[in-house]
């Protein structure tokens, strides 16, 4: 015997049917517009607060050898640059690397000290609060005084605002060296000019003087030329030291040395070789240093050793 599964839903009369389906979309309806209404009167969720200080990662950038930074203050502050623009306004020269402005900031400092700068070391960045940074470093000084020896760093971070605040925080050491230390230099010659030096009083016979020369205003005092112009020197980085003399035995400068006795005090010798010739004789060298103030003190020694030329 075949059992036959009836629907009840489908024997009830239609009238019912209809009035229980009704009955449902009431309660599915409620329920959507109840869950709806429990979500809407949730409380917004706030963004986690930020813990400052926060460490900044960064690139040292270099402009390399063909272009130099330029319109600087020096005055040990910072300069927030976000532009191809706003660099160009810096910068002497085309050839530098490239930065993309569109995710990167160039954060510029820039200062200048009493003694030479042997290195830069910039120790931290931080950002303190949304608008507030602080760049820690330390400066590396050598013994070399100079009138104002200027420096700069420049750092690649993550995009930031134009509005950001940079305080620089400098600490200063100088570096124990120890004296006396040779002085590289370059030797300075009009040999190959129609250049002549001029205007030196030549001392007594046996004695020597020496100049220091800290700008192309002071070099053209002492140098003459007939046609054309006479070597080129960037005073901005260097000093020539102009070292004369009068022998009355023929003697002429054959080696020179150069040594910095300590912060302010140098020495710089020259050997005359004395020749066959034994009259009086003028003599003169010239020597290209890294910048030193006018007001160090370089002491002068001709020595006259060797045998007479041949």
């Amino acid at each position: 015997m075949t059992k036959i599964k009836k629907n009840l839903f489908s024997t009830m009369p239609s009238v019912v049917r209809k009035g229980i389906t009704a009955m449902l979309c009431v309660i599915m309806v409620g329920l959507f517009f109840s869950v709806g209404c429990k979500k809407d009167n949730k409380p917004p969720i706030d963004p986690p607060e930020i813990e400052y200080p926060i460490d900044i990662s960064f690139t040292e950038y270099s402009l390399g050898e063909t272009c130099q930074w330029t319109n600087l203050a020096y005055d040990k502050t910072v300069i927030v640059i976000n532009s191809e623009e706003t660099l160009a306004q810096y910068v002497t020269g085309s050839d530098y690397p490239e930065i993309d402005f569109a995710k990167h900031s160039l954060l510029l400092a820039s200062g200048s000290a009493d003694y030479g700068v042997s290195e830069i070391i910039v120790n931290k960045l931080q950002q303190l609060a949304a608008n507030e940074y602080v760049l820690e470093m330390e400066i590396l000084l050598n013994h070399v005084p100079i009138a104002e020896e200027r420096w700069t760093i420049a750092l690649v971070v993550e995009k930031a605002s134009e509005e950001i605040m940079v305080d620089l925080k400098i600490t200063e050491s100088l570096i124990i060296i120890p004296f006396p230390i040779d002085i590289p230099f370059e030797e300075y010659s009009l040999e190959k000019t129609d250049c002549e030096w001029v205007n030196l009083s030549y001392p007594l016979p046996w004695h020597s003087e020496l100049i220091i020369i800290n700008s192309a205003e002071e070099l053209e005092n002492y140098i003459s030329c007939a046609e054309g112009s006479y070597p080129k020197i960037d005073f901005s980085k260097h000093t020539l030291l102009l070292a004369y003399g009068a022998e009355c035995d023929g003697n002429y400068p054959d080696s020179i040395s150069l040594q910095q006795i300590s912060g302010r005090w140098y020495s710089m010798t020259v050997n005359a070789r004395p020749s066959n010739i034994p009259v009086m004789s003028k003599w003169e060298v010239a020597i290209i240093v890294d910048k030193i103030i006018s007001e160090a003190n370089v002491e002068l020694k001709v020595t006259r050793k060797g045998e007479y030329e041949k």
